[in-house]
């Protein structure tokens, strides 16, 4: 389904608020119409012929960039999806010159360069469904850090910052997942910048007072003393269903983060749309995430793993930047992984826990790297 934002104009809106929504829905829907427009050839490519899957492919690439440089350059894009959509449209080298003009010089040699690339083996796929899936080259090659943000582009901007603060417990001051998440939240706000801060907490099914993120102002606010801190609650439909980033909530997280420096939402996992597999589920739930600021930052490393709307579709709907978090546990990740396959390491000890069991797959690649010496050694639910 398409979405239409013209009602986040509340009527107790301020008019610098009403005007930051209006400015931040101008860039959200020009690119929401062209995943809106380029859904089709992506999700069932062997619909359509390759040459077409192709171009469609060639609009979201340069698309995607500039989203990320929060460019109008979406709203280009838009006009040569509904061309493409019409048939006989010229092709996407025929616009180049066009999309490239609109990216700052400094950036335009290596998008340029990238993009042939990219192009070059788009041309030699044999179907539509592999030319979809080289896509997935997009998302590797989107590595900008919240670390790497100068002061003049933090200041000023909200930050949607997706945390796991999951099972946190008191003392709050010791909690490892509030702790880890402080260093992003600090750089932000240091810097002159705003947050509205996502998670969830367990698992409910629909509305569950007991998982509301009510009780993690408490925590927020230990571990971050001296911040404003307000909330947004969900609004419930009824014991089953919830919405947290209805119109409303927009409204209200905009109008808070005039005054305050953090917003907190609601549970995320109240909304079904959050662990929905369907893409006419996702697609608004991440619009209307994606109005909640400027820029999304992916800082929950226990939760980067899941393929839930906040983690894997957000970035898709508004610039993205990883968290110092994220970024931290990459590079210790990269470490390790260097260690175990290097010719000098000596004997290993490897201690796994906890219940899920996705962990097991994981397991399995690393025994396989097992040398004489080598222990593993697994508890808890995994057992």
């Amino acid at each position: 389904m398409s979405v239409d934002a013209t009602f986040l104009k509340g009527p107790n809106l301020s008019r610098a608020v009403s005007e930051k929504l209006e400015r931040r829905w101008s860039l959200r829907k020009a690119w929401t119409d062209v995943l809106y427009a380029l859904h089709p050839f992506l999700e069932k490519p062997e619909s359509f012929s390759l040459k077409d899957v192709q171009q469609a492919c060639k609009i979201f690439y340069f698309s995607f960039h500039a989203l990320q440089l929060d460019l109008p350059l979406v709203n280009r894009a838009g006009f040569m999806v509904n061309a493409l959509l019409r048939m006989g449209a010229p092709t996407i080298e025929d616009g180049i010159p066009m999309f490239i003009l609109s990216f700052p010089s400094h950036f335009r040699d290596a998008i340029l360069q990238n993009y042939q690339t990219f192009a070059s083996a788009l041309d030699r796929v044999a179907s539509p469904k592999e030319a979809v899936e080289l896509l997935s080259q997009l998302k590797g090659q989107n590595k900008r850090s919240a670390s790497n943000l100068p002061e003049a582009f933090v200041r000023g901007k909200t930050f949607v910052v997706r945390v796991d603060y999951n099972d946190v417990h008191k003392p709050y001051a010791d909690d490892i997942r509030l702790n880890a998440s402080l260093e992003t939240q600090r750089y932000i706000l240091e810097r002159g910048g705003k947050l509205v801060v996502l998670a969830h907490r367990g698992r409910p099914e629909g509305f569950d007072q007991q998982h509301a993120n009510d009780s993690l102002v408490e925590a927020v606010s230990t571990v971050l003393p001296g911040v404003n801190i307000q909330r947004v609650d969900a609004f419930c439909h009824d014991e089953h269903m919830a919405s947290v980033v209805y119109p409303g909530a927009v409204e209200a997280a905009a109008a808070l983060s005039e005054t305050a420096d953090l917003v907190l939402m609601d549970n995320l996992r109240f909304d079904v749309a959050e662990t929905s597999s369907s893409w006419s589920s996702r697609h608004p739930f991440a619009t209307f995430l994606s109005m909640l600021g400027d820029v999304y930052v992916l800082d929950g490393y226990p939760i980067s793993h899941r393929d839930n709307t906040s983690v894997t579709t957000l970035p898709l709907y508004m610039p993205s930047v990883g968290g110092f978090w994220l970024e931290r546990e990459i590079e210790e990740h990269r470490g390790f992984y260097q260690l175990i396959n290097g010719e000098e390491r000596g004997p290993m000890l490897c201690m796994f826990g906890g219940i899920k069991p996705d962990k097991l797959q994981l397991i399995e690649r690393l025994c396989a790297n097992l040398r004489k010496g080598d222990v593993v050694f697994i508890g808890g639910g995994l057992a």
